[in-house]
């Protein structure tokens, strides 16, 4: 592996953790905000695409929340978590917001 791509990933691993960290914590923003980091860093990782889909969701940001989704979806089509999250974000923006089940 070149010298950038471990670089990438270990830069991509120090986000992931600060973002597991602000969700223990509460803090939803910087939760989003560091699994986008992850997202530009590994931009096929259906985790934290998916991760960073339903934070924007519960952050009432559904377009985000949906682009996000479908990003999940084009690399795993099988998701249904993000089959859900793409659901409630086209319900959100129609101005029909649905809970969670």
């Amino acid at each position: 592996m070149p010298m950038g791509a471990k670089l990438a990933a270990l830069d991509a691993a120090a986000w992931e953790t600060r973002a597991h960290q602000a969700t223990r914590t509460g803090d939803r923003e910087g939760a989003a905000a560091a699994w986008r980091q992850v997202c530009e860093r590994r931009p096929d990782d259906p985790v934290a695409l998916r991760r960073l889909a339903i934070l924007l969701l519960d952050l009432n940001q559904p377009e985000e929340a949906r682009s996000f989704a479908k990003r999940v979806l084009a690399v795993s089509p099988g998701c249904a978590i993000s089959r859900d999250v793409l659901k409630r974000a086209r319900a959100s923006m129609a101005g029909t917001p649905q809970g969670w089940a």
